[in-house]
């Protein structure tokens, strides 16, 4: 979509932190998300004032913000509009689809929260696969799937993935004697 008001390069930016902001991956904003991305533009907004405005540029009325109502929205709204700088630069923090769970015994569920994004756990599951591919105490337990939360599973079954981890980033942390593992071949 061409808008003769936004310079060529303005408009692939803006379309960048767009997607970057629709983070159910639909190509539409909800409410709270066009409020996420306008702060992060330096623009916040209280909700009452952003709900106004997703009404008055919501053209199809379908309380959901499309590119190009978005594109009208940054136009009339932001401050930064005539700026030269960079978008990327005024972004304080892009966000990232962000997964979270409890903690992994009662106590700890309730008083804090685990986050990782999906590209971090894949990496991780990829590099535990990799590294650990040789180790004859973990291949029972490999390879892990890095599209599914299995890692943490089997990270938590008995500790020895987690222990094998621990004295591949610092040999000899943790004495192989002290590892209870398995009887041969039994996982």
């Amino acid at each position: 979509m061409a808008d003769s008001d936004i310079p060529k390069d303005r408009l692939a930016e803006l379309e960048v932190c767009y997607k970057e902001y629709d983070l159910d991956g639909n190509g539409r904003l909800k409410l709270e998300e066009l409020g996420d991305l306008m702060k992060d533009l330096g623009e916040e907004m209280p909700s009452y004032k952003l709900r106004e405005i997703a009404e008055e540029f919501d053209t199809n009325k379908n309380g959901i913000i499309e590119f190009n109502e978005f594109l009208e929205i940054y136009k009339k709204h932001s401050k930064k509009f005539l700026d030269n700088g960079m978008l990327k630069k005024q972004l304080k923090k892009p966000k990232q689809k962000v997964q979270s769970s409890g903690g992994t015994s009662e106590s700890s569920s309730t008083d804090t929260k685990h986050s990782y994004s999906e590209e971090e756990r894949v990496a991780f599951v990829n590099w535990i696969n990799t590294a650990l591919q040789e180790d004859a105490d973990v291949k029972a337990y490999l390879p892990i799937d890095p599209a599914t939360s299995e890692i943490f599973e089997k990270i938590r079954k008995d500790g020895i993935i987690l222990c094998k981890m621990i004295n591949l980033s610092v040999a000899d942390t943790i004495d192989e004697r002290a590892i209870n593992k398995p009887e041969s071949g039994k996982s």
